[in-house]
């Protein structure tokens, strides 16, 4: 009886690259399984973190955002965020008057 051999697909980011055959042969199929330990991950892992409400890149900070009347009563309405570093220095450019930009430093 005639063994098969198998057909293996070549991905990149889950775009196929190639396929390719590959005889029974003991020897290829210990190569493969030497190289898919160095290239292959098995479980995916999710990246971590919350992401920025702004932008989309992963948050750093959270900003909560509290609403008053001009006679500074507090109205029952808060909103919590998540920022980014560039997006909460783009808020605080924005909005805080007392903001001092951080210092240009030439790198040695």
């Amino acid at each position: 009886m005639k063994e098969k051999g198998h057909f293996h697909a070549f991905r990149n980011n889950g775009q196929l690259m190639g396929v390719a055959f590959f005889p029974p042969n003991k020897m290829v199929i210990i190569m493969i399984n030497w190289i898919k330990k160095y290239f292959v991950i098995e479980t995916k892992t999710k990246a971590g973190g919350p992401k920025c409400s702004s932008c989309g890149l992963r948050a750093t900070k959270y900003l909560l955002m509290e609403f008053r009347s001009f006679e500074m009563e507090e109205i029952d309405e808060k909103i919590l965020i998540k920022l980014c570093d560039g997006c909460s220095t783009d808020l605080y450019n924005k909005y805080n008057q007392d903001w001092i930009p951080f210092p240009v430093t030439k790198e040695e």
